[in-house]
Parts: structure tokens; C-alpha cells; sequence
């Protein structure tokens, strides 16, 4: 298989999944090889907190902190934002 040619790769993160502990976009530079393009895309796509739903679950990786939360959008349209920023501290802790 060839290497692609490109100059780089960006993936763009919703709005809803901003954080202020990551930048808005993740930006891969790197050679046009297929394999490492899907490393880049595996470990980059779902950033610090990520939206797991039954058909991406698979690729989330293990150990994984799951956080249920209903949020009331009328009421709080930031509620999601203070739950993420939870999670990704407590992710942070555990990690060091």
C-alpha cells in the first residue's frame, strides 16, 4: 500500500465535548501510513472525556470510569460541561 500524501490530519471535537484541559481540534502531522493514522485516530478521537454510546463502546479502553448523570437542559444548559470537568479530574488523580 502506498503512503497517503497530506499535509496534516485534523479531527474537530463537537462543541458539547470541549474542555478547557484540551485544545478544540487534535492535529496528526505525522507520515501518511494507514497504521499510523488509525493509532493517531484510536487514541486522539474521543479526547479526555468522551461520549460512549452502545455503538462506540468498543472503543473506549479498560479500566473505564463511567459516569451517569441526567441533566435538565431547560435548567442548567451547562450541567453536562460541570459533570465532564468532574470526570476528567477524577481521571487525572488517578493517573498520577
Amino acid at each position: 500500500m502506498l503512503p497517503l500524501t497530506f499535509s496534516e490530519l485534523v479531527i474537530f471535537r463537537p462543541p458539547h465535548l470541549h474542555s478547557k484541559l484540551e485544545s478544540e481540534k487534535e492535529v496528526y502531522k505525522g507520515v501518511g501510513d494507514i497504521f499510523y493514522i488509525r493509532k493517531f485516530l484510536e487514541a486522539s478521537v474521543h479526547g479526555l472525556v468522551g461520549h460512549m454510546t452502545r455503538d462506540n463502546q468498543d472503543q473506549f479502553k479498560q479500566p473505564l470510569c463511567v459516569v451517569y448523570y441526567k441533566v435538565d437542559w431547560k435548567l442548567n444548559p451547562k450541567g453536562e460541561v460541570f459533570t465532564g470537568y468532574v470526570a476528567i479530574m477524577i481521571g487525572i488523580l488517578n493517573l498520577i
